[in-house]
Formats: structure tokens, sequence, C-alpha cells
């Protein structure tokens, strides 16, 4: 029987999302990204209060069907418990992650640019700097680490290794959808099938 409660992880740019997004097209599971549960608006919202955190994982752990995306670790281990598939993305280099994350930032500077309007600009210059001041050190992060030092994720994993897929290429991924079949009338997404509602966790 295909996975109902799938947990995407990975470092910085790995394509969380976009894998989430295509487990989503392919079984109907609603997907949940964890920033939005991490801080209030997702990105670098304030971060919630660890109580509320709390609840809201709980709450989704709880439910029957989800695909959940994110990189943290420690608070997420309820829904790492509960994940009847963790996928771990580690296929690719550290100069492609920089590059998507810089590809990222400069579009969501765009897109503040283009929303935002007279001295609203200026106003927002803080958030600039210090969007890229956070930049530079995810940049840095993903650079930087010699193999010897252990890997934070790969440690957060280890209790769960029976229900993780170690993804290190695209065929990995590939192999792992293929093991996924489209739901049916009586799948999460058809009409008879039981529903998962979505966990609100915005601001």
């Amino acid at each position: 029987m295909a996975p109902r409660r799938i947990h995407v992880t990975g470092g910085q740019g790995s394509g969380k999302t976009t894998l989430a997004a295509r487990l989503h097209e392919l079984t109907g599971l609603p997907v949940h990204e964890l920033d939005l549960v991490a801080r209030i608006g997702g990105g670098n919202g304030p971060e919630r209060p660890e109580a509320e955190r709390a609840a809201l994982v709980a709450a989704l752990a709880a439910e029957d069907a989800w695909i959940t995306e994110g990189v943290h670790i420690g608070w997420t281990e309820p829904l790492l418990a509960r994940a009847e598939a963790i996928v771990w993305l580690d296929h690719v280099s550290s100069s492609k992650r920089s590059g998507r994350m810089i590809r990222r930032f400069l579009a969501g500077g765009l897109h503040e640019l283009r929303t935002r309007h007279g001295r609203e600009r200026f106003t927002r210059m803080g958030d600039y700097l210090r969007h890229t001041r956070d930049l530079g050190g995810a940049v840095l992060h993903s650079r930087r680490g010699a193999p010897s030092e252990p890997d934070p994720l790969a440690t957060a994993l280890e209790p769960w290794a029976a229900t993780t897929t170690h993804c290190t290429t695209n065929a990995d991924i590939d192999a792992f959808v293929r093991t996924l079949a489209r739901p049916g009338p009586s799948g999460p997404s058809g009409p008879s099938g039981p529903t998962s509602p979505r966990v609100e966790v915005g601001g």
C-alpha cells in the first residue's frame, strides 16, 4: 500500500518544495510547508512560541494523510515518528544549492519592490538588509563543513532508517516516485476516500 504520510527533508535549496508538489500531483495528499509552522508567515517572519509550534505539529502529525516538507529537525520528531515514508534529498551539490537560494532570494526581492510603493520601499530597507545577511549565512553554511563532521540531519534521521529513502541522485528520487501508485476513486483525493483537512498555520 502506498504511504499516506510522507515527510520530505533535505538541505536548503535541495528541491523539497518541488518534490512535495510533485508528490501531491501524484497522490492528492495535502502538502504542509514546515516553514509556516516554524515562523508566522514563513520565511523570515517572527518565530512561533514553542508551545504554539508544538501544538501545530501534534495536530498535523495526528492527521491520517499528509505530505510535510522542510529542513527543520528536533521539533519535527512527531512527524518523523508518524511518517510512513521519509524522503531525504541529498543529491544536490553545495554550489547548486547556493545558486538556487540566490535565485529564490532575488525573485523574492523583485516581488517586494513591485508590491511596495513610495516611502514604504525605503522603510523596508532594514528587512532587505536582514534578508541579505541571512542569505549570506545560509550560502556559507551550505558550502562549508568537512566530510568528517557529522551531518545533523543524518543523525536526526537515524532512528527512522527503516522508513527513510536516502536520495543521492535524481534517479533515486524518480525510483521513489514510481513506488507511489496514483490513487483511484477511493484514494485520498477521491469522492469516497477519507479527507485530511489542512492544519492552519498562517499568521
